[in-house]
């Protein structure tokens, strides 16, 4: 695994998460 593809990878799952959280906010508003 090259140093780009890890970065790439690493920059979608923290998208990822980001987006995890944010629908988990918007379905469940505290």
């Amino acid at each position: 695994m090259t140093l780009k593809c890890s970065t790439v990878g690493l920059i979608l799952y923290i998208i990822f998460i980001i987006w995890y959280i944010c629908i988990a906010f918007w379905t469940n508003p505290a």
